[in-house]
C-alpha cells in the first residue's frame, strides 16, 4: 500500500503503470481506513479503481493526509465481502505498507453505495488469486530513466468485458466509465506482478525526454480496442522469411489435417505420429493408430475350400 503516489498534480485522475489496465471504475465509493498510531486513518468519499494489478482510491475531497490510495493485490490480506442485513455492501481486508512508513496490517473497507459490491468483491479475488500465483516467479523491472506521465489514449477508457484474460469480469450498472481525462500512464513499469504475466518489455528510446507509447500502433491501422484478443507485435515473431523451409517441429500452415501420404514406419507398431502447431503449443493432435481390424473368423484350408 501506499498513499499520495496515484494521482496526478491538479488531482483530476489517476497515474498507471506501463501496461497496467483499468477494469472496474466505480464513482460514489467511501473509504473507511482504521489505523493505529502512525497509520492512516479516517472516511472518505470518492472513485474506486480495479486495474490489473491494485485497487485504486482517489477521494474527491483530498487533503493533505490522503490525496490518493493505491493497494496492489499481493499486498492485500483476508478480503471478504460483507452483506449486513441494514446498509449497503463492503469490501473489508486488511493491507501492508509498501514502504518503511508504518508497520502492521491496516484495515480497510470499501462500501459501494450504488450497488456492485459483489462484482467487484468476486473480480478483486480473481485478480488477486492470480496476481499471488506469479509473485514466487515476478522479477521487479529496473527504474526507468524518467517518471513523467501522459494522458491514455481513448481505447483505455474501454470497457476489458470482451478480453479472453477476464472473461470472469460481471457488468454492473453502477460501474461506468472513466470521466474524460482522468487516465494516466507513466513509463514506469509494475514493481509487482498482476493478474496476467508481463508478455513484454517495453524500450525507451535515448533522451531525457523520451517516453514510450501506451499502446504500439500498427501501421495504417488503428490501435486495436482492449476488448479484443492482443495481438501480436509486429516484429516480435522470429519465424523463417519467406521462401524458405517451414522448420520440423511443426507442419506448414496450409497442410490438411490428417496429413495425406504414405504412414511413417513406425506406423508398423501401432504408434501414431503426434504434432502441434505453434499457434497453439498446448495441444497436441495425434491421429489415431492405423490398425488392421481383427477377423471374425480364423482363415479356411484351401481343401475345405476346394470341397464347397
Amino acid at each position: 500500500m501506499s498513499i499520495n503516489c496515484c494521482h496526478t498534480r491538479d488531482h483530476s485522475g489517476v497515474i498507471l503503470f506501463f501496461g497496467e489496465r483499468l477494469l472496474v471504475n466505480y464513482d460514489g465509493c467511501e473509504l473507511k481506513l482504521s489505523g493505529k498510531g502512525s497509520q492512516p486513518k479516517g472516511n472518505y468519499s470518492g472513485t474506486a479503481f480495479l486495474t490489473s494489478h491494485r485497487v485504486l482510491f482517489l477521494p474527491k475531497k483530498g487533503d493533505k493526509q490522503l490525496l490518493s490510495l493505491s493497494m496492489p493485490f499481493v499486498y492485500m490480506k483476508e478480503v471478504d465481502i460483507k452483506q449486513p442485513t441494514f446498509g449497503a455492501n463492503r469490501i473489508e481486508g486488511f493491507v501492508l505498507a509498501e514502504s518503511n512508513a508504518w508497520e502492521g496490517r491496516l484495515p480497510f473497507s470499501l462500501t459501494f453505495k450504488h450497488g456492485g459490491a459483489i462484482e467487484f468483491g468476486k473480480a478483486l479475488l480473481e485478480l488477486g488469486t492470480r496476481a499471488s500465483k506469479l509473485r514466487n516467479s515476478y522479477v521487479p523491472p529496473p527504474p526507468p530513466p524518467m517518471t513523467e506521465y501522459y494522458s491514455c489514449p481513448p481505447p483505455a477508457y474501454a470497457p476489458p468485458y470482451g478480453d479472453p484474460y477476464y472473461s470472469f469480469m460481471t457488468q454492473h450498472p453502477a460501474f461506468g466509465p472513466p470521466v474524460p481525462d482522468s487516465l494516466y500512464q507513466s513509463n514506469s513499469l509494475p514493481p509487482y506482478p498482476g493478474a496476467v504475466p508481463p508478455t513484454y518489455t517495453p524500450e525507451w528510446p535515448a533522451g531525457a525526454n523520451s517516453q514510450p507509447p501506451a499502446y504500439p500502433l500498427p501501421s495504417g491501422a488503428y490501435p486495436p480496442q482492449p476488448g479484443t484478443y492482443p495481438s501480436q507485435p509486429t516484429g516480435a515473431y522470429g519465424g523463417p522469411p519467406m521462401g524458405a523451409p517451414y522448420p520440423a517441429n511443426g507442419p506448414p500452415a496450409s497442410a490438411p489435417y490428417p496429413p495425406t501420404g504414405p504412414p511413417p514406419p513406425y506406423a508398423e507398431n501401432g504408434v501414431s505420429e503426434g504434432y502441434y502447431f505453434q499457434q497453439y503449443p498446448h495441444t497436441v493432435y495425434a491421429p489415431p493408430a492405423a490398425t488392421a481390424p481383427a477377423p471374425s473368423a480364423p482363415p479356411m484350408p484351401e481343401e475345405t475350400k476346394k470341397n464347397i
